[in-house]
């Protein structure tokens, strides 16, 4: 199975972002992956509301699919979507076709 934290990661190093916790003080890293694919990484270490207005637990990342929310935290993991189309792989895939 594939692992969408580690992805996030994978795809931060590909787009050269660095420091987190330095860059987005007080406020999400946010990115549109595709038309069905959306993420926030809070790593602050209090909540933070990202641009959809969803609080995203320090340390979590918050994912939606076509709209429907989901949330993963770096620190305990979590459980993925497991539907046909949200799902770790096809968000895996997502990000890897992202430019």
């Amino acid at each position: 199975m594939s692992d969408p934290l580690n992805a996030i990661l994978e795809y931060s190093k590909r787009k050269g972002i660095k420091g987190l916790h330095q860059t987005y003080v007080n406020r999400c890293w946010e990115v549109r992956v595709d038309s069905q694919w959306y993420f926030a990484v809070n790593p602050n270490k209090h909540p933070v509301k990202c641009e959809t207005g969803v609080e995203v637990e320090p340390f979590c990342a918050y994912f939606e699919y076509n709209g429907w929310p989901g949330i993963l935290s770096f620190a305990n993991g979590g459980e993925f979507a497991a539907g046909t189309g949200a799902n770790a792989e096809t968000f895996v895939a997502a990000l890897e076709a992202a430019s």
